[in-house]
């Protein structure tokens, strides 16, 4: 049985990889291959055990919203509490916030890869923080829920979705018809997979509530909450 990552190996892989990332950023030039030859020889792992775990660090990159280094394919199959060591050094290095954002899209993409996933509850209330915003703690089985749904197609316009992702899933946003910030619930008939374009035209458009009744009117599962 392999042996598990100390925090150490982590610490070190996630700097080797932001070392890399800034490096690609400045345009300068490097070799990935030396980078998992000096950590095999400190740590005593295989080459390409090193090259996976910087898979493993370009996905949390992609949830984070940053470019990846080039030729390292996110790769999503990670523990959860892997992942959470990865995105706190990446944070640290990178002198970012942590942000509850990247830890529930996490969660959906486990939830979209879950072929037994029951019809989730949701969150009547959802809990909220205050910072300079405020944030809800939405419920990643909801999001998951949906997006599989509407099964890459554009549950208002009915195209499909603009573009694929850099983990392989196709592009939509998600939006609650009633806001939760006005008390909406965050419950899968309160909550449409939509594309950029559409989602714009929900929160800015002339014809918002017209678009809306026409969610209502093709989509069963929808009620007025």
């Amino acid at each position: 049985m392999p042996k598990r990552w100390t925090d150490d190996e982590f610490h070190d892989s996630v700097a080797a990889y932001v070392d890399m990332f800034l490096k690609q950023q400045s345009g300068l030039s490097f070799i990935k291959s030396h980078y998992y030859e000096e950590l095999s020889k400190k740590y005593g792992r295989s080459k390409k055990s090193f090259e996976y775990r910087m898979q493993n660090i370009s996905y949390v990159f992609f949830l984070m919203g940053k470019d990846i280094v080039k030729g390292l394919v996110p790769m999503p199959h990670i523990r959860k509490n892997d992942f959470q060591k990865i995105r706190t050094v990446a944070t640290q290095l990178l002198g970012l916030s942590p942000s509850p954002e990247i830890e529930f899209e996490y969660d959906v993409r486990q939830e979209l890869a879950n072929s037994k996933q029951e019809y989730p509850l949701g969150k009547v209330h959802p809990q909220s923080t205050k910072s300079t915003t405020t944030i809800y703690r939405r419920d990643p089985k909801v999001k998951a829920w949906v997006l599989k749904r509407a099964n890459s197609i554009c549950e208002l316009c009915k195209q499909p979705a603009p573009f694929i992702c850099a983990d392989g899933l196709p592009y939509l946003e998600v939006h609650h018809i009633r806001p939760l910030a006005e008390g909406g619930p965050d419950i899968p008939s309160n909550t449409v997979a939509i594309c950029p374009n559409c989602h714009r035209e929900l929160h800015f458009g002339s014809q918002k509530k017209i678009k809306e009744a026409l969610l209502y009117d093709t989509i069963p599962e929808l009620s007025k909450a």
